[in-house]
């Protein structure tokens, strides 16, 4: 899942999802939970890029991307 999610978002191809790379990422994964009018604002999505950022270096790495997954949204 995470090389599909790297090979979709990962624009620049660096190897790590940005902040504007991710946001897409988390939209996708919230309309899934059955949200049809969904209004997601910058807040909610900085708070999702938080959580997978586990070394706070500004960028996801395919390592946080499975973190992040196994944790969020593999229940």
């Amino acid at each position: 899942m995470v090389d599909f999610i790297f090979a979709k978002f990962d624009a620049d191809n660096s190897g790590s999802i940005d902040m504007e790379e991710a946001k897409p990422i988390f939209i996708e994964e919230l309309k899934k939970t059955g949200a049809t009018k969904l209004k997601v604002d910058d807040a909610v999505l900085e708070e999702y890029f938080k959580k997978a950022d586990l070394n706070k270096d500004g960028v996801i790495s395919k390592e946080e991307a499975a973190i992040f997954i196994g944790t969020y949204l593999i229940s």
